[in-house]
């Protein structure tokens, strides 16, 4: 648990179901699984005829159609045919009735943009049934397409058992859309696990992000200007906080939860090269000020040996209390740097969204911060529906101040995949009443608004920690201390990580005071990438 001083300098799929839910297979029609009841099929087949009704008696329908076998591989040798132009895949399967009712619009954005864009059905009825090759599934799939308005869509039936070609491209889900740029690279790939547990929707994600590829480059005189045109995305918020047995906790989770709904994510690109993107979303906890109320956060995006943006996953980064969020951007940058998607997020009253009027009012100490862990929640799902961010891991980090906005927002849910909280802890009364420095000075200024003793106690309350800590998840949070803090005592780690149930070795401990810490950034940025990737590896390794 204690650092040294040489240190020095997360398969079976389901429609719109997660794979963690292996006995619904909706994708294997042949098999008897949960999915596979009467009614299940007679949907399915109600569906068929439904949409069957306009060719009925008309054979020259299905027979029009070109349906080509083929495997991932040589769907991707397709793709990458497509010279020049935007590729759409959308894996679907006549089993799946949110494919079906999603289908028409590809066929729509596929006439929209006639000479930009190719879009590709891939069906993957077939499910490796011996005496049921690709060939079996023709029919079945031919009779479903003969239904769809006709365009230049190319089909392809998969030759690869369903299962084993989600094993293979580790796709949770269908439907699933694939948008590849006119590089033939990966743009984004939409599932169902990848938004807000009601599968994708072309109108909300998929048409927002080809509309965008589609633009033309901007020339160098107007470059600047369409570079700060903002691009737009629909989030909605994954917030679940469920059944809590402890009266407290309830009653601390009431200030804290929201009612889940639809929020637009806009993404900006950097004045200058080097300048970070710039994420921003409406909080899910508004104070009455415009520029407050907006979220704003730096995207120091993954990149390869190339400079090329590259999928990985996600972590929030939340700042300390300086004023230039200095050490909160140098950990997003180090993270940047061990290939993450790493977001600093401005607290409320800070960077971006500070008023030039802003005076501090010690009385709203507990609703900016109740905002500021709000804030960091939603955080989670604006980042999820970004381009190249797996969806599937969105961590948190927080340093001092932002440590307890941590350590508050992940007991809200399971929202994040792990948390991080640095030089940090629990009691927030305690680290006030009693710490040095920067607590000091709080203390003193609280004091002389009249909060002291129990009112004091009550001011921070909403804001605890230690009411919520029971709810990590044990498995996958950890702490970072400092065994010389003076500002915020090794203590109160401790007492949070005895709050939370955390194993001794989820709490790493390192020789430095509350300033002097900064010496093992790269040592835990390192640790946290490296606990990051190896819960997704372990995930996929347990499918």
């Amino acid at each position: 648990r204690c650092l040294a001083m040489f240190f020095f300098l997360g398969v079976g799929v389901g429609c719109g179901q997660r794979i963690e839910q292996p006995t619904v297979r909706p994708t294997r029609p042949d098999v008897e699984t949960v999915d596979q009841s009467p009614a299940t099929n007679a949907s399915r087949d109600n569906k068929l005829k439904k949409t069957t009704t306009a060719n009925a008696g008309n054979p020259a329908a299905t027979e029009a159609i070109s349906l080509a076998e083929a495997d991932w591989k040589q769907l991707q040798t397709l793709i990458g045919e497509q010279t020049g132009k935007i590729v759409v895949v959308d894996v679907w399967s006549t089993s799946c009735e949110p494919c079906m009712t999603e289908f028409p619009h590809l066929i729509q954005l596929q006439k929209k943009y006639p000479d930009d864009l190719v879009c590709i059905s891939f069906d993957v009825d077939f499910v490796g049934i011996k005496n049921k090759p690709p060939a079996f599934y023709r029919e079945r799939v031919l009779k479903f397409l003969s239904t769809q308005e006709q365009s230049t869509v190319l089909h392809r039936l998969s030759t690869t058992p369903a299962d084993e070609l989600f094993a293979e491209i580790n796709l949770d889900s269908i439907p699933a859309v694939y948008v590849y740029g006119r590089d033939g690279k990966l743009a984004k790939r939409f599932h169902g696990a990848s938004g807000d547990g009601e599968g994708i929707s072309y109108e909300k994600q998929v048409v927002p992000m080809v509309d965008e590829l589609v633009k033309p480059v901007s020339s160098p005189t107007n470059s600047a200007s369409t570079q700060n045109s903002p691009t737009k995305f629909e989030a909605k918020d994954s917030l679940a906080v469920g059944e809590e047995s402890s009266p407290d906790a309830r009653e601390c989770l009431k200030g804290l939860a929201w009612t889940p709904v639809s929020f637009e994510v806009t993404l900006q690109s950097g004045l200058m090269p080097l300048d970070p993107a710039i994420v921003r979303f409406p909080s899910p906890q508004p104070v009455g000020n415009a520029m407050n109320d907006l979220v704003a956060m730096e995207w120091y995006s993954a990149k390869n040996d190339a400079d090329e943006i590259i999928d990985a996953p996600a972590i929030i980064v939340v700042h300390e209390s300086g004023a230039k969020m200095e050490v909160g951007r140098l950990i997003a940058k180090a993270l940047h740097a061990q290939g993450l998607h790493a977001f600093l997020i401005h607290l409320p009253t800070y960077g971006l969204r500070r008023p030039a009027d802003f005076v501090p009012q010690m009385d709203l100490i507990s609703t900016v911060l109740k905002q500021g862990i709000t804030d960091a929640r939603r955080a989670r799902d604006a980042v999820a529906v970004l381009p190249h961010v797996d969806s599937r891991s969105v961590s948190i980090q927080g340093t001092s101040l932002g440590g307890f906005v941590t350590a508050t927002a992940a007991g809200i849910d399971r929202g994040f995949t792990t948390a991080h909280i640095m030089v940090s802890g629990g009691n927030l009364y305690e680290v006030i009443n009693n710490g040095t420095r920067e607590a000091g000075k709080m203390r003193e200024m609280l004091a002389q608004a009249g909060y002291t003793g129990e009112k004091l106690r009550d001011l921070v309350a909403p804001i605890e920690p230690l009411r919520l800590a029971h709810r990590y998840d044990k498995k996958n949070t950890w702490l970072y201390t400092a065994s010389k803090d003076q500002v915020i005592p090794p203590e109160r780690a401790k007492e949070l990580r005895l709050a939370a149930g955390l194993e001794d070795d989820h709490e790493m401990i390192f020789l430095a005071d509350h300033y002097s810490g900064i010496i093992y950034v790269p040592v835990i940025v390192t640790e946290i990438a490296k606990r990051i990737k190896n819960e997704l590896a372990d995930r996929q390794s347990t499918r």
